[in-house]
C-alpha cells in the first residue's frame, strides 16, 4: 500500500483539516436572534426571560442585534417601555439607528416574530450558539499555545485546560445565576 492509498487522516496530514475549520462560518442563528428581540419588542414577559435567561448583548452573532439588544436593555434598566419607536430613539440617540436599518427594521423584527411564547427557546438558541463561538476561539488560542512550541509544556496544558473551564464555567455559572435568582 503507498503511502498516497492511506486516508489523509491516518498521513498525519492535520494542516488541511486546520486549514478548512478557518474558513468556516462560526455557528449562529440569526433567526433565532431576530426572534428573540422581536418577542422582547412585543412584549416585557419576553424582555424579563432574555435577562433571566442571562443573554448579554456579545453572544449576538449580528451587530445590529447586539445595538438593538442594548438598547432594550437601557430601556428596561430605566423603567421605560420598550417597542420599536422607544428603542428606535434609544438607538437614534446613540447614532445607531441608521446603521440597524432604521425603525423599518425594529418593526419587521416585531412583525416576524413566529411566537412571543418562544422567547425562551430563541435565547438558549442564541446562548448555545455563543458558547460554540467561544469555544471555537478558545481552541484556535489552544492550537497557537501548542504550535508557539511552548518550553513548559505542562503549564501550557494548564492554560489550555483554564481556557476551557472558562468557557464551561460561564454556562453552569449563568445557570448557578439564574437558580439563585428562583431560590431568592
Amino acid at each position: 500500500m503507498s503511502i498516497a492509498e492511506f486516508p489523509r487522516g491516518d498521513r498525519g496530514d492535520r494542516g488541511a483539516a486546520t486549514q478548512r475549520s478557518t474558513n468556516r462560518i462560526p455557528p449562529h442563528s440569526v433567526e433565532a436572534e431576530a426572534s428573540l428581540l422581536g418577542a422582547m419588542l412585543l412584549s416585557r414577559e419576553a424582555v424579563s426571560i432574555a435577562f433571566e435567561r442571562g443573554v448579554r448583548s456579545d453572544e449576538f452573532y449580528k451587530p445590529a442585534h447586539q445595538h438593538i439588544f442594548d438598547a432594550i436593555r437601557a430601556l428596561n434598566s430605566a423603567g421605560e417601555p420598550v417597542d420599536p419607536i422607544t428603542v428606535g430613539d434609544e438607538l437614534r440617540r446613540n447614532n445607531l439607528l441608521d446603521g440597524i436599518g432604521g425603525i423599518d427594521a425594529l418593526l419587521t423584527l416585531q412583525n416576524a416574530t413566529p411566537a412571543i411564547t418562544s422567547a425562551e427557546r430563541y435565547a438558549k438558541i442564541v446562548r448555545e450558539t455563543a458558547s460554540l463561538r467561544k469555544l471555537i476561539s478558545v481552541a484556535s488560542e489552544i492550537a497557537e499555545i501548542a504550535y508557539s512550541g511552548p518550553e513548559d509544556v505542562a503549564r501550557a496544558i494548564d492554560e489550555s485546560e483554564s481556557k476551557i473551564f472558562d468557557v464551561s464555567e460561564t454556562n453552569i455559572g449563568d445557570a448557578s445565576q439564574r437558580l439563585g435568582l428562583l431560590v431568592n
